[in-house]
């Protein structure tokens, strides 16, 4: 953010949702901006800021977005402005409530056309696609922050993000295709090699229509 003015964070009421302590914010001056328990005016908010050349980036829980529904759908994306959606713990774990639930951010933003939702399996994929996100004009992308331990292999991830709904074959097999998507890819790992068969692992998928 220091290196790039056009480059501001949003958040609705949850301004630590990405580490945004007080301190920090302080930091960030006038490139953070909050805008209180208000989703829709978040999304709405950054749509306009991207559509107008900046470089918005908002943070929000998985269960929290459900809320801006029609703003991501018809504010952001139907209008395909480039802002990129940080979705924070989207799973059955933590907010767990009946009426804050975290499991519905994939069935609902992956069902959004011209939304490209992106689910990391690695540290250094998260980042790779936080970079990309930010930094091309063609898309509204979400990404999926890992509910589970962030692992970093260690290596520079040079995956082209651009090249949309394709599978990633980690592992080339002829019987069963085990699809691990971001959180689950460990899981999809232990599986592969409980199966005696012939498998495909199929860790990330792109989905943006």
């Amino acid at each position: 953010m220091q290196a790039d003015p056009s480059v501001c964070m949003i958040t609705s009421g949850t301004p630590t949702v990405l580490g945004f302590t007080e301190e920090m914010r302080k930091k960030a001056g006038r490139q953070f901006i909050d805008v209180g328990i208000a989703e829709e005016n978040a999304v709405a908010l950054a749509s306009g800021i991207a559509a107008n050349g900046g470089k918005p980036v908002y943070g929000v829980y998985s269960t929290f977005i459900q809320r801006a529904y029609d703003q991501n759908s018809q504010d952001l994306c139907i209008n395909s402005n480039a802002a990129t959606i940080i979705v924070a713990w989207g799973s059955v774990y933590g907010m767990n409530d009946v009426t804050h639930l975290g499991l519905y951010d994939i069935p609902m933003l992956a069902n959004i056309p011209n939304l490209v939702y992106l689910a990391p399996t690695t540290k250094e994929e998260y980042l790779a696609m936080l970079d990309w996100s930010i930094e091309q004009t063609d898309y509204p992308v979400a990404i999926r922050v890992p509910v589970a331990e962030l692992v970093s292999t260690g290596k520079p991830c040079t995956k082209n993000f651009a090249e949309l709904n394709k599978y990633e074959v980690a592992q080339q097999g002829g019987k069963i295709a085990v699809i691990a998507l971001g959180s689950f890819y460990e899981m999809g790992e232990q599986a592969a090699k409980l199966i005696e068969a012939e498998t495909c692992i199929v860790p990330t998928l792109l989905n943006p229509y």
